[in-house]
């Protein structure tokens, strides 16, 4: 971890939206110090875990399985390995393989379903990393409408920037590194 001495909540004083997480993402041996530095501010906690993981993210109307393909895809713009750990396990746990998480993983998203491999390149054109400005025109919104309804896309458009955003911010603010620190996936 890059971040010098910040003062981290110990694992059973984190709030109780982010308990589980904790204890899940150490039980995968993952760094946890987001987590805990983050949770000097219970209401972000509960913003973050409670109203978007589990309001948006499980809850909303795309399928989980389509949002862990766009989480998995950002993760692998990012390099974040703490991501890569975490969503790899929850990737295989809501339905991918093992053979389609690696592809996600390899920015090869062939072995996926029409509809997902549209959301992987809406997150591979809205991530951070992969720096594209090209704007979407009216063939890129009609075939993600030929997916998807109007309001699962409006859906999959603010998770995906939110998903993000918030993996460019644990890379800049040091608490992930930029390069993955897994061994990549075997093609």
């Amino acid at each position: 971890m890059a971040v010098p001495d910040l003062p981290l909540l110990d694992a059973a004083d984190v709030p109780a939206a982010l308990t589980a997480q904790v204890e899940r993402l150490e039980g995968l041996d993952a760094d946890t110090s987001f987590h805990r530095y983050i949770s000097h501010a219970p209401h972000m906690v509960d913003f973050f875990w409670r109203d978007f993981y589990t309001h948006v993210f499980h809850e909303g109307i795309v399928p989980l399985r389509t949002k862990e393909v766009v989480r998995l895809a950002l993760a692998a713009l990012s390099g974040c390995t703490f991501c890569r750990i975490g969503d790899i396990d929850s990737a295989l746990k809501n339905g991918l393989t093992q053979e389609q998480v690696d592809g996600v993983l390899a920015l090869d998203p062939s072995s996926l379903p029409a509809d997902e491999q549209v959301a992987f390149a809406l997150a591979v054109r809205l991530s951070p990393f992969a720096f594209s400005d090209e704007i979407m025109d009216p063939a890129d919104w009609s075939e993600l409408r030929q997916h998807f309804t109007d309001a699962q896309v409006s859906e999959l458009l603010l998770c995906t920037s939110v998903l993000a955003g918030v993996g460019r911010m644990l890379v800049i603010s040091g608490f992930v590194p930029r390069v993955c620190e897994l061994p990549a996936p075997q093609a």
